[in-house]
């Protein structure tokens, strides 16, 4: 039985296949200028391991760059990167003033896509970067979670768990972004619902050091004690009968839109509360002496 392509394989297809004929079309790289070159704005690296990076600029200044970088042209003698950021960045700390770039024709689309499913598919991204890639990939080409992963070669419920971190505070990310901490610790942050509650783990993360485990063990710590504290307010009462008083009429209140009123009077020595239902005459009398 034959099966038609989804609408994510048919984007994919049609972007490669588009980057492709150009990549043919120039198969000799040429030098440009590496001041000639601006980032592509939908670039989903965030950050770059600046070890990693001296690391490749000291083997550019050694054997030079070995892959050529990809860029489209923008202006006169202007270019935007689309793959190849790594490249470029320790072309330019090796103190090289050209490097090999393969030039190409595709749309805005074509470059955004390109650029996000090269990055994902290398796992080149932290977990956050990811994150934000299938993020702009679901807004700007409308596609589903499920699309995206048979798009990058994993799984939907890997897409969704990523996704769901970037319902963290901007603090939690940028500690995940920087390694400070792991993602499964940022997974385990998001059974908190309090933004306060979340950094206050975060800060116990960090002092004590805490583990995966340890985090999760803080974290169902702090739920229970937040069900426990909010049992305590549910079943906290009226410290004194003035306290009593207030609460007895606010709960008669909610009976009015039932044809339901109640008198509630606190006797002046504070000490006795009486309640009585009004009809008629009564509730006439009662609300002219309250308004007099």
């Amino acid at each position: 039985m034959w099966f038609g392509k989804t609408k994510s394989e048919e984007r994919e297809e049609e972007t490669r296949v588009a980057i492709q004929k150009e990549v043919a079309r120039n198969e000799r790289a040429r030098e440009i200028p590496i001041d000639s070159i601006v980032f592509n704005p939908y670039q989903p690296r965030k950050t770059i391991d600046p070890d990693s990076l001296e690391e490749l600029a000291a083997s550019i200044k050694e054997v030079g760059v070995l892959q050529p970088i990809i860029v489209r042209k923008v202006g006169e003698e202007r270019y935007e990167l689309i793959a190849g950021e790594r490249r470029w960045r320790a072309a330019r700390l090796a103190g090289l003033s050209t490097i090999p770039a393969v030039i190409v024709d595709v749309t805005d689309k074509e470059a955004l896509s390109f650029a996000l499913i090269e990055n994902l598919q290398r796992s080149d991204l932290n977990p956050i970067e990811e994150a934000y890639g299938y993020k702009r990939l679901m807004q700007e080409f409308d596609l589903t979670q499920e699309e995206i992963a048979q798009m990058v070669g994993k799984k939907q419920s890997t897409i969704a768990n990523k996704l769901r971190l970037l319902r963290l505070p901007s603090i939690v990310q940028e500690k995940v972004m920087d390694g400070t901490i792991t993602e499964r610790h940022a997974r385990a942050l998001l059974k908190l619902t309090s933004e306060s509650d979340i950094i206050k783990a975060l800060k116990q993360i960090e002092q004590r050091k805490l583990n995966v485990s340890q985090t999760e063990e803080l974290v169902d710590k702090m739920l229970g004690l937040i069900s426990r504290e909010m049992k305590k307010k549910d079943q906290a009462p009226p410290k004194n009968l003035r306290e009593l008083y207030i609460f007895v009429s606010k709960t008669l209140s909610k009976f009015e839109k039932q044809g339901l009123k109640f008198k509630v009077v606190l006797d002046e020595n504070g000490e006795e509360i009486r309640i009585s239902l009004l009809r008629g005459e009564e509730d006439e009398n009662w609300q002219g002496n309250s308004a007099g």
